[in-house]
């Protein structure tokens, strides 16, 4: 079935933390194509306890524009900042962007064409990173195209169209009615949060829903150094966050008892072999830390809790209250 996209309008929303100069380029790369192109809003769910002074006034007067939606937030959890995003949108479409990339004309409208067809849930948008390209067909083996074409690859710089096993979390869309369908992403991923959008793509696909890759909706990931959730971590705690939230990932995703051991012995030992571990000259450690990251993983998939932001509009209002810093750029109107 196809339906007309004129009707259609979009949200974007953007989960950050510890960003300073590339957050407010990343605003102002969206809204410089943001007139005329659906898009009715840019939620921000910030997430530092800080900003330079010069990032204060820069995010004051980005804040200032009509589409611009800045809230700044006590938790921390990237998973959580995009269910609140949800919640709060009031686009049909809700586009999810990093906080350090750039966005060129078109952008919008290349997601929204998309959704002309009706069986289409999600996008999986187009990732370009530095001297990265688009791929076509004609640039890869048979044997990759064949991979990717039948689902048992994905590769977000294609440069051709195919249906995605899920979306990398710097550039994707869904459907809103979708996001809350499944349930919104799982807020028990933490930290570095691996695994958090293939499990809810695999949440999405479960119950029927599609997810589509489309070349036309690039974007340029900048892939900034500094700021973001791996600053605050040590060596052990992103190791163990790797390894934790993996685990929790497969322990979701895999029913099956033997399967779901096999791909988690699977990913003990991709973690272990790696050259920067086995010549690290700390191998006993990170060996200690798998077996930490492995029982830390079981024990939250057995004990795991709802989602706080998959809400209504009235319940949604209440609860932004509760978790909103005391700072004259939150925006509510």
């Amino acid at each position: 079935m196809v339906v007309n996209t004129m009707s259609l309008n979009a949200s974007i929303v953007i989960p950050t933390l510890n960003r300073e100069a590339i957050l407010c380029d990343t605003l102002d790369s969206i809204v410089s194509v943001a007139d005329g192109s659906g898009l009715i809003e840019i939620i921000v769910v910030d997430q530092s306890p800080s900003h330079q002074s010069e990032t204060l006034c820069r995010l004051e007067m980005l804040s200032k524009h009509p589409q611009v939606k800045y809230y700044q937030v006590t938790f921390r959890g990237t998973t959580r900042a995009r269910n609140l995003g949800a919640s709060l949108a009031r686009g049909d479409v809700v586009i999810y962007v990093d906080d350090d990339v750039f966005t060129p004309p078109g952008f919008v409208q290349a997601h929204l064409d998309q959704y002309l067809n009706s069986t289409i849930a999600g996008v999986a948008g187009c990732v370009i990173h530095e001297n990265e390209r688009k791929l076509g067909e004609c640039d890869l083996d048979p044997s990759t195209v064949s991979r990717v074409r039948s689902g048992k690859q994905v590769l977000f710089n294609a440069g051709f169209h195919y249906d995605a096993k899920w979306a990398r979390g710097c550039n994707m869309s869904f459907r809103r009615e979708w996001i809350l369908k499944v349930g919104g992403f799982d807020e028990n991923f933490y930290g570095i949060a691996v695994g958090e959008e293939p499990e809810f793509c695999h949440r999405l696909r479960e119950a029927g829903g599609r997810i589509h890759f489309a070349p036309e909706t690039e974007l340029f990931h900048r892939l900034e150094a500094s700021g973001g959730s791996r600053d605050q971590l040590n060596l052990r705690e992103r190791f163990l966050a790797y390894v934790d939230n993996s685990v929790y990932f497969w322990c979701c995703t895999e029913t099956h008892a033997f399967k779901r051991f096999w791909q988690i012995a699977r990913l003990l030992r991709s973690s272990l072999t790696k050259s920067n571990v086995v010549f690290s000259g700390r191998f006993m450690d990170h060996l200690r830390w798998s077996m930490d990251g492995l029982l830390q993983g079981l024990e939250r998939f057995s004990a795991r809790k709802p989602n706080s932001f998959v809400l209504g509009a009235a319940e949604v209002d209440a609860k932004l209250a509760s978790v909103l810093r005391e700072d004259i750029y939150n925006s509510t109107d």
